[in-house]
Order: structure tokens, then sequence, then C-alpha cells
């Protein structure tokens, strides 16, 4: 099982549950998969560059917080 979980729309950080379907509270999927743990890792040590996060485009993680990931710009 994954040390962490990671949204798939916000990018918020969870730990894992016994419910193998949760969701994050901001309703996206949650996934441990080898690559999304590795990518929480990376988020929570520093990491900011799309391109070493798997991320398809450019994004503004100045203020990601893993609790919240990148939600707070979403409803500035």
């Amino acid at each position: 099982m994954s040390k962490h979980l990671l949204c798939q729309d916000c990018l918020a950080i969870s730990e894992p549950s016994s419910n193998e379907n949760a969701t994050c509270s901001c309703g996206g999927d949650l996934c441990g998969c080898l690559t999304c743990a590795n990518d929480a890792e990376k988020l929570l040590s520093g990491e900011r560059d799309y391109r070493r996060l798997h991320l398809e485009a450019p994004i503004d993680l100045s203020h990601w917080s893993a609790s919240s990931g990148i939600r707070a710009l979403q409803a500035a």
C-alpha cells in the first residue's frame, strides 16, 4: 500500500485509508500508484517543476499545500 495518495484534481495529499474508492474533499479521485506516490513525495520535498511532477501543463504551485492542494488558488 502506498504511503501517500495524490488527488488527481487539486493535488492535495491524503493518507491511505481502508476505503479503496476514497475521494478527496474537492471531489477528485485519490491515486496511490507508484508514480502518484512518488509525485506526492516530490511535492512534500519542495519540487514545483510540472515536468518532474508528471503534470501535462504548467501550473502555478507557489501556493500549493499538502492539505488543500491548489484549491486556495482556485477560490481566489
